[in-house]
């Protein structure tokens, strides 16, 4: 997945927050019972092994979905290294996106956790602007994102002292 550098250390890797995951599939979870409904209202004698095939489909396409949903959250991903961090961004089943930094060059990091259930939860956003290229790294729904701005923080002084 990453190669670390010869000297380089890891110090965490963390996931998208949980709850984010759940938001997602419950919808899925609704939908799968829905067809099931039908069959208060519908009249389908005659047809149920039409129907038990048709709701198996149904089901299938939905684990499809699920699944896909499940994976764009696990392999998106933040990595602390003593060196760096490193952020990947699963845009897709065969696109992700790779974006780091190095932990020296960090001038400035921001913490926002947005309503009630973030703040219940505890995940929210962290916000890393480097030094130079003026460019700044969003990574989103993350868990205990003042715990990940501390570790970064630590390791970034200990950067700047060793420079």
């Amino acid at each position: 997945m990453i190669t670390l550098h010869p000297d380089e250390k890891l110090i965490l890797t963390t996931r998208k927050h949980w709850f984010i995951l759940a938001v997602e599939i419950f919808p899925l979870v609704i939908i799968a019972f829905a067809p099931l409904f039908l069959l208060i209202w519908a009249d389908i004698t005659g047809y149920g092994a039409l129907f038990v095939f048709s709701y198996s489909l149904w089901l299938l396409l939905l684990w499809i979905i699920a699944f896909v949903m499940w994976t764009n959250y696990y392999l998106d991903a933040i990595l602390i290294t003593d060196k760096r961090v490193i952020y990947i961004e699963q845009a897709g089943l065969f696109s992700r996106h790779l974006s780091e930094i190095a932990i020296r060059n960090i001038q400035d990091q921001r913490v926002e956790v947005f309503g009630i259930l973030a703040t219940m939860f505890n995940f929210g956003n962290l916000t890393i602007q480097s030094a130079g290229a003026n460019r700044k790294f969003v990574m989103r729904h993350f868990p205990d994102p003042h715990r990940l701005r501390d570790i970064i923080s630590q390791y970034h002084s200990i950067a700047i002292q060793h420079r």
